[in-house]
């Protein structure tokens, strides 16, 4: 529901409280919608100056691989094969 929406149906409610003779129970049902209303745009227009005074954050620096060199390549490809990546170190092979 949008911020207009929620502004007509306040403004309705309004209307129909100063409007004709109502019964006591409508007038409070009226009431509680006017003032549910009011609370929801209240809370609409703290979480949009919330947001909108928050810091851009800093942009994301570009993901890129990297290659890295080891002198003992054997060793490496061994302890860390396909199958062991993902797996603790505990955990059976």
């Amino acid at each position: 529901m949008s911020r207009i929406d929620l502004e007509h149906i306040r403004d309705w409610a309004t209307a129909k409280l100063s409007g004709a003779q109502e019964a006591q129970r409508t007038v409070h049902q009226y009431v509680s919608l006017r003032e549910t209303t009011d609370s929801i745009l209240a809370k609409m227009d703290a979480a949009k100056s919330d947001i909108s005074s928050r810091a851009t954050p800093a942009p994301l620096q570009e993901a890129r691989l990297r290659l890295v060199w080891s002198k003992n390549h054997r060793d490496v490809s061994t302890k860390y094969s396909l199958s062991t990546i993902g797996r603790r170190h505990n955990e059976p092979s």
